[in-house]
């Protein structure tokens, strides 16, 4: 068992949350549409092809998580990659 502070247990559990992240359909898809660059939550709905309630669940999931950050712009809400190590993961399978 590895002590809370101590850097491999810092490292289970970002592995955990990347992999709680990666485990559902909509949520890898999400990521893999932030990963070049961040999108307003409407254009997610429509590039992903899912219902807006969906979208917003998976959305709170993965900043739950700590994988995004979703910043209110007026109407509109931004989001974007938070978490560099998922960033990296994705760079291992590009061509994928």
């Amino acid at each position: 068992k590895f002590k809370e502070n101590s850097i491999y247990y810092v490292m289970v559990e970002d592995l955990l949350k990347i992999s709680k992240a990666l485990s559902d359909e909509t949520r890898y898809n999400i990521i893999k549409s932030l990963i070049n660059g961040e999108s307003y939550a409407c254009d997610l709905i429509g590039r992903l092809k899912k219902a807006q309630p969906t979208i917003s669940l998976q959305l709170k999931k993965l900043e739950k998580l700590g994988i995004i950050e979703v910043k209110k712009e007026g109407r509109r809400t931004l989001i974007l990659i938070k978490n560099d190590k998922i960033r990296k993961i994705f760079e291992l399978f590009k061509n994928d």
